[in-house]
């Protein structure tokens, strides 16, 4: 459980530090998990943690999104200094 939860956090400060979402985005990722971890292993309330998991779905679809719109530079192939 803690593996999932640290991870989840460092992909929320990745997000933090890309600038690619908006950082509300970022912090709603980063601070789920935490509470999600609390609600589920430490009180074992269902309903909270119900409520921990929004602000991770709410990160991620934004994310997605921002990385369907996102529109990036073509790539370079060999050659293309001449």
């Amino acid at each position: 459980m803690i593996g999932h939860v640290i991870g989840t956090v460092m992909l929320g400060l990745a997000m933090w530090n890309s600038g690619l979402v908006s950082r509300w985005a970022a912090a709603a990722t980063i601070v789920s998990q935490p509470l999600h971890f609390v609600a589920a292993a430490v009180l074992a309330d269902h309903a909270l943690d119900l409520a921990a998991w929004g602000p991770n779905a709410v990160g991620f679809a934004a994310v997605s999104m921002a990385l369907i719109t996102h529109r990036s530079a073509p790539a370079r192939t060999i050659g293309d200094d001449c």
